[in-house]
């Protein structure tokens, strides 16, 4: 790996060449999304007309209603449950409070096939329901899983956690001075989270809500699953149903003004405001004993998002997943997982790669530079299919140049890009590419120069210095990226699906292949090991959540 001149930034030899070489790499990263908007001015051949006056207001109403409604549902759960564990106890607590995470690590499409398989006609739910009451089909209505309301229902089980994560830590945070100081006023626990609590936690539930909202506009999987008309599946549709590319791209880049529109309210709600003390010891609330009745409801109002969210399908995929045993193609399987960890393990380390690359160049220093390369992390708040839609148009452009300069002109298929596991590793790189580069650069800032000056004073070149000083140091933060990464990578379904190689399916892929052709009992197996993969953050996340509470329980014992 290159690495500048002078790692401590105060001499910068190489800052004429670091400066291009990093603003290269940006606009590569940022290629994909750019190559969308370009493309959107290409003719449609009169389909965007026909869209705008047939399919555009549906796409763009369903998207808000499903947007709306999940955030909705997502800030009641998660703000609430926030609240209520920070404050109060009860029986379960401790435990219900880092449950409440499980959900992370069940994708939204997978929620939908468990969910489906449970309460549609044929599943256990309703024919329980029949048993007990001795009614036919006919005689009782139940609400439509694959339906608009039910995309909601599994969007919001899968995604209060962000919600809850960030108001928790608002919570937990906030100083117990100012709600003392409200109910020496004579204000009740409700009011006083209503009056003083909830305005001080504002700009993090704003930024969940605004990630919440994103995640529901860039999910693929779930809605295709429920045949909904919103943004993503129009998308889709007009790319590889109708096979007019241009029209794919401007609904991708309206698509994208949304996104851009909710990052920017995003930093907007954070600027010029204060919501906390900036004075005094900050004191962790002492919680209220519920006790009776209140303390049985608060239980089972903590532990029926875990259950709706992770236990009850969990168990019904195991279940399904063992009916389908017999049929199960063991080798398929294998080749799947093998697929699927071949890609995530050379994704996590191109990204640590680049990541890591990215931090040293811009140095430590702050510039304008660094500024630009928070642009680069639009990607992760960008669709994948969008990204993918980009990646197509831009692999398609590369393909065509070599062909009119003879290069591909004895290929059988005329293609170099299009469809090889470089794009789909592109398409890795600018979809996550934040989740990489965010914990490196915050390390890498961190370690400061304290190390590498004495080295540099002993003689060593840049180059050894990085090996054997800073290489060591970073090392427990690059693992922890590449296991982020690789679960992302995993867990990623669109863009996947569309840039794959001919014959490369992946987990995600198989188990969407298999559901949607409703073969659940088979779509089952792979889920599961989704799942699986995604524990492994989400068990990483209680552990860093445990020690900080301690190290924030041992500071207010000090404060006291």
């Amino acid at each position: 790996m290159a690495v500048p001149g002078d790692i401590s930034g105060r001499q910068n030899r190489q800052g004429i060449a670091s400066g291009p070489m990093a603003v290269l790499l940006l606009l590569a990263i940022l290629a994909p999304l750019a190559a969308v908007l370009a493309f959107a001015m290409a003719d449609t051949g009169g389909l965007w007309a026909h869209l705008r006056a047939t399919l555009l207001q549906t796409y763009v109403v369903n998207s808000l209603l499903l947007v709306s409604g999940v955030v909705a549902v997502a800030a009641a759960l998660g703000v609430g449950l926030a609240w209520l564990v920070t404050t109060h106890d009860f029986p379960g607590r401790r435990l219900l409070e880092y449950a409440l995470i499980l959900p992370l690590a069940m994708p939204a499409y997978i929620l939908a096939y468990a969910w489906t398989d449970m309460l549609q006609v044929t599943g256990p739910v309703q024919e329980l329901l029949r048993q007990m009451t001795g009614w036919s089909v006919r005689d009782y209505w139940f609400p439509e899983i694959r339906s608009l309301g039910g995309a909601i229902f599994v969007l919001s089980l899968g995604l209060f956690p962000y919600l809850y994560l960030l108001a928790r830590a608002a919570f937990t945070e906030q100083s117990a001075s100012a709600t003392e100081a409200a109910r020496t006023l004579g204000l009740s626990h409700l009011a006083a989270f209503r009056r003083v609590a909830l305005p001080m936690a504002r700009p993090a539930i704003a930024a969940g809500a605004i990630l919440v909202g994103m995640e529901t506009l860039a999910d693929f999987g779930a809605v295709k699953y429920f045949e909904l008309e919103v943004f993503t599946t129009g998308i889709y549709r007009a790319w590889f149903a109708t096979g007019n590319p241009a029209a794919a791209a401007q609904l991708a880049s309206l698509m994208l003004a949304c996104v851009l529109l909710a990052v920017i309210l995003e930093r907007a709600s954070r600027q010029g405001r204060r919501f906390a003390p900036v004075t005094g010891a900050r004191r962790r609330p002492a919680r209220t004993e519920l006790q009776g009745t209140r303390a049985i409801a608060a239980t089972l109002a903590c532990s029926m998002p875990v259950l709706l969210g992770f236990f009850v399908p969990a168990t019904a995929l195991g279940a399904m997943a063992i009916d389908a045993g017999d049929v199960i193609d063991i080798n398929r399987l294998q080749a799947l997982a093998l697929n699927t960890f071949m890609l995530g393990i050379l994704a996590a380390m191109l990204l640590v790669v680049v990541a890591m690359a990215m931090a040293m160049l811009l140095g430590r220093r702050d510039s304008r530079l660094r500024q630009l390369a928070r642009v680069a992390e639009l990607g992760y708040a960008t669709p994948g299919i969008v990204v993918a839609i980009g990646l197509l148009v831009v692999a398609g452009t590369l393909d065509a140049q070599l062909r009119t300069l003879g290069i591909l002109g004895s290929t059988g298929t005329g293609l170099l890009f299009s469809g090889s596991i470089a794009v789909l590793l592109y398409a890795c790189l600018v979809r996550f590419f934040a989740v990489a580069y965010g914990p490196l650069d915050a390390a890498w800032l961190q370690m400061g120069t304290r190390y590498a000056d004495p080295a540099r004073t002993l003689g060593h070149r840049p180059a050894s210095i990085f090996r054997r000083v800073d290489l060591p140091l970073l090392r427990g933060s690059m693992a922890a990226v590449m296991a982020l990464v690789f679960v992302e990578v995993v867990k990623e379904l669109p863009a996947t699906m569309i840039l794959r190689p001919f014959n490369f399916d992946t987990l995600a892929t198989e188990a969407f292949q298999l559901a949607t052709t409703e073969r659940l009992d088979l779509a089952a197996v792979p889920a599961l090991a989704i799942a699986a993969v995604g524990l492994v953050p989400v068990v990483l996340l209680c552990l860093g959540l445990e020690r900080a509470d301690a190290r924030l329980s041992g500071a207010g014992v000090q404060a006291r």
